[in-house]
This record gives structure tokens, C-alpha cells and sequence, in this order.
């Protein structure tokens, strides 16, 4: 991760953060996030790429204040939603039984061959099923 010059922007992989403005950049898209988003994302960038516990990532952002382990899913999809993952590709990974993980690169989401194929033979037995009970 680098600081720019003025400090208000942290720059990891390909994702910049403004942090006067809440401006994330990904490439050549830019736009506004909500400050709570901007705060998250912030933590995940200052970890380097090291997988963090939900425990420290509660820990970090709402200190010892009581929250729900739905709230930080909560503000989590909602980081997702405003990186506009669906479409730059996943930047933070869930690592199941270990925790969370920011990559700073997006990575494309991958269809697992079991799920591809499952998708391959409904599909296939829809179209044969059309085609030997044609609508009337």
C-alpha cells in the first residue's frame, strides 16, 4: 500500500482510496461511497493482504462496542455493492473458517465445473423437453 503526497488518498494494487472526498478508483472507474464503506475498506487496505478475523475486523471498526457478527456481514455486502464487485471483480475474499482478505486486484468470480455442469444439464434437458412437447 503507498500514501499520495497530500495523505488522503492510499493506493493498494489497483484500487485507490480518497479519503477527504470517499472516492474509490478501480482502474479508470471512479466513484462516491458512504463514509461507514470508505472506513472498511480503509482497514482492508492498511492489512497488506493479510487475511483478517471477523473478531479483529470488529474489533478495529467498532471497537469494544457489542455487534452482531450480521452487522459486519452487513457493512461487508455493502462494501461489495458500493466496490461494484459484480462488475470489477471480487477485491476482498472470504476465506471460510479463517476470515476476510482484501487482494487489491480484482479478481474474476469463477463457477465451480460441478456447478457449470449442473447449469449444462438443466439447460439441456429444458430444450430437449421443449422440443418434444412443443406449446400448442
Amino acid at each position: 500500500m503507498t500514501v499520495a503526497a497530500d495523505s488522503a488518498v492510499l493506493v493498494s494494487g489497483s484500487v485507490s482510496l480518497d479519503l477527504r472526498r470517499y472516492v474509490v478508483r478501480i482502474g479508470e472507474q471512479s466513484w462516491a461511497i458512504r463514509k461507514r464503506d470508505a472506513e472498511l475498506l480503509k482497514f482492508f487496505m492498511e492489512t497488506g493482504g493479510r487475511i483478517v478475523s471477523r473478531d479483529e475486523l470488529t474489533q478495529a471498526l467498532w471497537g469494544h462496542a457489542k455487534v452482531s457478527p450480521r452487522a459486519v456481514e452487513t457493512s461487508l455486502t455493502r462494501l461489495r455493492q458500493a466496490l461494484r464487485e459484480r462488475v470489477v471483480g471480487r477485491i476482498i475474499r472470504t476465506l471460510h473458517s479463517s476470515g476476510y482478505q482484501f487482494t487489491g486486484v480484482p479478481e474474476p468470480f469463477r463457477i465451480k465445473g460441478s456447478a457449470v455442469s449442473a447449469l449444462l444439464t438443466r439447460r439441456i434437458k429444458r430444450v430437449s423437453h421443449e422440443a418434444t412437447h412443443p406449446h400448442r
